[in-house]
């Protein structure tokens, strides 16, 4: 390959990192750059997932989680929840590959070894973690809640609404 190319397609995956790093995700349906789905298993019950990018703090995805939970917990008339099966996963995703740069000179000295002259750099890959949390939650009406249930309007108190 030559080198204009290698070049190029560096360029190319440099501005590509630094328009995703300048969108973390935030909190909207499942999309490329993650977000939240569910699904309805019974009348009370829900399977929820948030999804974040490789921007998105682990402690972002859990609060969007609960997030989801409390706001699906108001849409079907209930005002506690309770998450059954609570699953974090992290999955790490490796871009590119560990090279050193010499930018110098080497100099036969004749019967005594080389000598370089110039500086030499070793570039790492880049390393991002995708975080991933899921669950099953039930809702209650009040007055019918476990002991272990979570308001749902006080977890939706803590965030802005768009």
């Amino acid at each position: 390959m030559s080198r204009n190319k290698r070049s190029y397609q560096r360029i190319f995956l440099i501005l590509n990192l630094v328009m995703l790093s300048a969108c973390a995700t935030g909190y909207h349906k499942m999309g490329i750059t993650g977000g939240y789905s569910d699904m309805q298993l019974s009348k009370n019950m829900y399977r929820v997932i948030f999804r974040g990018n490789g921007y998105t703090q682990e402690e972002e995805v859990t609060a969007n989680f609960y997030r989801r939970c409390a706001e699906l917990t108001k849409e079907n008339g209930y005002e506690y929840f309770v998450i059954t099966t609570n699953q974090a996963k992290a999955e790490q995703y490796v871009v590119g590959e560990a090279k050193t740069v010499h930018n110098g000179t080497f100099t036969n000295t004749y019967g005594n070894g080389v000598a370089y002259n110039g500086t030499t750099t070793t570039e790492q890959p880049m390393v991002y973690t995708k975080h991933k949390r899921e669950g099953i939650v039930v809702f209650f009406a009040n007055g019918k809640q476990p002991q272990n249930a979570m308001n749902a309007t006080s977890i939706l108190s803590n965030f802005k609404t768009d």
